[in-house]
C-alpha cells in the first residue's frame, strides 16, 4: 500500500489522524465523476423527451 500523504506533521512512531491512499483517492475520483454524469445526464434525457412547444408553452 503506498500512502500519499500520513499526517505529514507527525513524528515518526505516533498514530496517524488520516491517511489518504492511492486507492482512497481512486475510489473518490471515480464516485465523484459517476456522481457528475448521472447529475448532468439525467435531466437532459428528460428535456430531450419533452415536445419543444409544450416546454415552450409551460415556461
Amino acid at each position: 500500500m503506498i500512502t500519499i500523504i500520513a499526517n505529514a506533521t507527525t513524528p515518526p512512531g505516533q498514530s496517524t489522524l488520516f491517511l489518504i491512499t492511492v486507492r482512497l483517492t481512486v475510489f473518490a475520483l471515480g464516485f465523484a465523476i459517476a456522481l457528475g454524469a448521472v447529475a448532468g445526464i439525467l435531466p437532459a434525457l428528460r428535456a430531450a423527451r419533452l415536445d419543444p412547444v409544450t416546454a415552450l408553452r409551460n415556461e
